[in-house]
């Protein structure tokens, strides 16, 4: 049997190529979202609007501030007195605190 030189040809040129990946249609509706604006400003909306949420309930919470200090002191006295004797003293001094807040009714965070 003989087969042609030109069918031959198609064959091995078909059997030789490599597959197409066929986009399915998750893909291009997926590839078409990527690139539309008005779906990213509605995502950016919708993204926006979860993070107010999040944000009027820290509206809520109590807050808590802390502070430290230290300090060197260098007091030179000349004369002394009947509770304080003259001379040179020298010492360090250091402080901290927190405070914590809890208002019990905020009219401003509430709409």
């Amino acid at each position: 049997m003989k087969i042609p030189t030109a069918l031959l040809a198609a064959l091995l040129a078909f059997g030789l190529a490599a597959p197409s990946g066929a986009a399915d249609l998750i893909d291009v509706y997926r590839a078409a979202q990527s690139g539309d604006a008005v779906f990213a400003a509605a995502r950016a909306a919708q993204q926006a609007g979860q993070e107010k949420s999040r944000q009027g309930i820290a509206l809520l919470l109590p807050t808590i501030s802390a502070r430290a200090n230290s300090q060197f002191n260098d007091i030179t006295t000349d004369t002394g007195s009947l509770f304080v004797s003259g001379g040179n003293k020298q010492y360090n001094s250091h402080g901290y605190g927190f405070t914590l807040v809890q208002p019990l009714f905020r009219q401003q965070n509430w709409a």
